[in-house]
Order: C-alpha cells, then structure tokens, then sequence
C-alpha cells in the first residue's frame, strides 16, 4: 500500500519539477530601466550593440549605467565578477521566464496518460 502511494505521490509529482525546466530567455520591448522596475529580475542576459552577449545576476541600474555581477562560466565551476555596462550599448535585455507552451504540452502529456492506460487495459481481451 506505501508503495503504490509513493509511486502516485511521485507521479503526479513529476510534472511539476519538470515544467520548472521549461524557462527561455524571452527579449524584452521596454528600456533596462523600465525591465528592472517592472520584473525585478533575479538574472538579465544582455546583448550589446557589437554583438556580445553576457548573463548579469542581481542587476541594478544607477546613473548611465547597468550593473550587476557577470557569470563567468567554463568547464570549470561557474564564478561571478563585477561589471557595469553603459546603457547606451545595450541593445537589449532578456528575461528568464516560463515557457508556457511547452508547460502545458508536458502536463497534457501525463494527465492522458491515466487514461491512454485505462483504454489499452479495458480492450485487452
């Protein structure tokens, strides 16, 4: 019986850890300033007018600039520096946000499969 509880409690379970996967950087319309106001978000990724592109954690933004400590990551462990970039090279923002297409595609998926099961048992013969 403990079994078959597990076995539920982890299943109906699952789809929640896995929508928490389905995030992509989504490029915002509004200024940086306007971006931090208004999401307040933990973590930009942030595109120059040359071309570079680089995450910020805990950004902020004081006179002309954005700041924020950059994530240095190779295949070594992951280490954060500090960096500030004029405003006026930034061409824009990107938030991590939910994918909400891709969440309900993954729990549309595990709520037919019940009943997938349910119909292949009952026409078994």
């Amino acid at each position: 019986m403990i079994d078959r509880w597990r076995r539920t409690t982890a299943g109906l379970l699952l789809p929640l850890y896995l929508t928490s996967c389905f995030t992509s950087w989504q490029t915002q319309q509004a200024t940086p300033a306007e971006v931090l106001a208004e999401e307040n978000p933990d973590e930009v990724l942030v595109t120059l007018y040359d071309g570079s592109k680089f995450v910020l954690r805990q950004p902020s933004i004081s006179q002309d600039s954005l700041h924020g400590r950059e994530v240095k990551s190779s295949l070594g462990p992951v280490s954060t520096v500090q960096r500030s970039v004029p405003l006026s090279t930034i061409e824009h923002i990107a938030v991590n946000l939910p994918d909400t297409r891709n969440i309900i595609v993954v729990i549309l998926l595990f709520v037919s499969i019940p009943f997938i099961a349910a119909l292949i048992n009952s026409s078994a013969p």
